[in-house]
């Protein structure tokens, strides 16, 4: 890998990082007690602040990771949407963003994430004061109820959900597999892993009857993208997307997740294509968010002020995730 590709991969991820860490520790501390009596204000306001942050990532996946998309179907602006994804890869989410971005909807974009994820410093802060939903997988009652709560009553709204569950690995592949085999009919799908109905079944009945855009992503990539290759500047070179919207929820949903992903099957075998889409205003959010990350960075290095309340707001993160998580308080209706 050459010098510049791994200088690029370091600052792709400095600038996440940084902006995560002004987003999680300055910008959204200040706002933290709202929830007591001003949740729709508290909503607005982290709603831009999610905004501004998934814009700045998903240009610079397209700038500084120079990665192309292609892009088939229709994505109207709908303003209630439940995304189903097939799940390529751990970084799924993160290449899905610039689709998202395409139209407008960072700021009202949900996922559902694995529950380890809450303590990771700076990104999982801001995304417990996003408000979106942590799963164990170990409590299936219990992660219903969370992914239920997290979407309920939200508009607009854009929830992405990986049925599957885990990324494609060779030994997911061959769990799946081993799964697959004991159904009727059997099963033997080697691009896709076989899905799981609970968490979207009641992901539909919590949103009450959004419009479904099912996302088959792939990649052109020697292998599957992975955070070290993103680390030293290795980037896919395209990104195909093909969305197909279903307007009307089904009836039997274990039935048609099966049939939606039978098809992904096929087409991810044949090959995936799109046409060539280019993202108009990349340049501009990645260079704004460049500059608020530095403006703050250079402010912790000469200001003890701002130092203590990077310092002070980080306890306090972590001292809310000894007792739940913000995610956990937002989402109890209290």
């Amino acid at each position: 890998m050459s010098l510049t590709a791994r200088l690029r991969g370091a600052a792709f991820v400095l600038l996440l990082v940084t902006t995560a860490l002004v987003g999680s520790t300055l910008l959204l501390p200040p706002a933290i007690l709202l929830p007591l009596g001003f949740k729709k204000l508290y909503a607005k306001y982290a709603s831009f602040i999610a905004w501004w942050w998934f814009s700045c990532a998903a240009a610079a996946i397209e700038v500084m990771g120079n990665v192309k998309y292609e892009i088939a179907g229709d994505v109207p602006d709908d303003e209630k949407v439940l995304v189903i994804c097939n799940h390529h890869c751990r970084l799924d989410w993160l290449y899905l963003w610039p689709l998202v971005m395409r139209h407008g909807r960072c700021a009202s974009l949900h996922v559902t994430l694995k529950d380890s994820l809450r303590s990771a410093p700076f990104f999982g802060w801001a995304m417990q004061a996003f408000g979106f939903a942590f799963v164990s997988r170990k409590d299936r009652e219990g992660d219903l109820d969370v992914i239920q709560s997290s979407l309920a009553g939200r508009t607009p709204l854009w929830a992405l959900l990986f049925p599957e569950g885990t990324d494609l690995s060779e030994s997911n592949v061959a769990k799946s597999q081993k799964h697959g085999a004991t159904l009727k009919p059997p099963i033997k799908w080697s691009q896709v892993l076989v899905p799981r109905a609970a968490g979207f079944a009641g992901a539909v009945e919590a949103m009450g009857s959004p419009v479904i855009y099912d996302l088959t992503i792939a990649y052109d990539n020697d292998g599957r993208p992975d955070e070290p290759s993103m680390l030293s500047g290795k980037f896919p070179r395209r990104v195909i997307v093909r969305v197909d919207r279903i307007t009307k929820p089904p009836r039997d949903v274990k039935k048609w997740l099966f049939e939606r992903w039978a098809l992904k099957e096929e087409r991810l075998a044949a090959g995936l294509t799109g046409e060539p889409s280019a993202s108009s205003n990349a340049l501009v959010h990645v260079l704004c968010g460049a500059f608020i990350a530095a403006l703050a960075c250079y402010a912790l290095c000469v200001d003890w002020r701002v130092r203590r309340a990077f310092y002070a707001t980080s306890a306090l993160w972590v001292g809310v995730g000894k007792v739940g998580g913000l995610d956990v308080f937002l989402l109890s209706g209290s």
